[in-house]
């Protein structure tokens, strides 16, 4: 089962006085060097909106395991100036939950640490199982993620918050009110777009975002990176990194 985690950047004008750990670290990266930075986890990372979303299933044992992961990459981010954060099984659900997240939490509160228990239940079950059981642990997933998303309003979706004043004069305030409605209506309505987040982001149809933060393709020999001259500047400390990094790791 997939393990996505959402984070929201925050931004120097965000902590005028430091006040917590949020707030005092030494840089607060922008969405698109957060992106990089959490390359050194998962090449699995992609920017949805004001969101940095990576998918860490595979890396999961070479950190230790799901929970020491997650731990380090929030409190990493945090440190980073991260305000808030999120897990689920689909990156749109764990971006619902963190702009949610977000929105409860006072301005200069400490970093909202929001979590989808029922995702979470999930993934520990998909680890902890046989391997018989998946298709009963991913089913039982799915439940438990609508449990957690129907409560949902409706700006904190992707793709949902563009309609968000017109679902709300037709009755709609959550996620579940505008799911409860005829999908043809909304079709007809909305366009397919809409169906298609909330299908995405419920994991009933699955989800493709471009993994590159940065405007960079992989060259297929040599294994570098091609920038256009704009990203340059701005990528590159973040990369040295990176291979500093991937060579510790290595051993090289």
């Amino acid at each position: 089962m997939l393990h996505w985690i959402a984070l929201l950047p925050g931004s120097p004008a965000s902590c005028p006085e430091a006040q917590t750990p949020a707030c005092v670290a030494p840089s607060v990266l922008s969405t698109q060097h957060l992106g990089w930075w959490a390359l050194q986890f998962t090449p699995r990372v992609a920017l949805l909106e004001d969101a940095v979303v990576l998918e860490v299933q595979a890396s999961e044992r070479l950190f230790g395991g799901a929970f020491a992961l997650r731990e380090r990459i929030v409190a990493e981010a945090s440190a980073h100036g991260a305000l808030a954060h999120a897990h689920a099984i689909t990156a749109l659900a764990a971006v619902a939950l963190a702009r949610h997240g977000a929105t409860a939490t006072a301005p200069l509160a400490p970093p909202a640490h929001v979590v989808a228990q029922g995702a979470h239940q999930a993934l520990r079950a998909s680890h902890e199982g046989d391997e018989d059981d998946g298709c009963v642990h991913e089913l039982n997933g799915l439940a438990q993620l609508s449990v957690s998303l129907d409560t949902l309003p409706l700006h904190v979706l992707p793709g949902v918050a563009t309609h968000s004043h017109t679902l709300a004069r037709l009755g709609c305030r959550t996620l579940a009110d505008v799911r409860a409605l005829p999908r043809g209506g909304l079709s007809r309505r909305f366009g397919s777009g809409l169906l298609q987040t909330l299908d995405r982001a419920y994991g009933r149809s699955p989800e493709a975002f471009p993994s590159k933060p940065c405007h960079a393709r992989r060259v297929a020999r040599g294994g570098g990176f091609v920038f256009d001259d704009d990203d340059t500047d701005s990528c590159q400390p973040f990369l040295s990194r990176f291979f500093a990094f991937k060579r510790f790791v290595m051993g090289s």
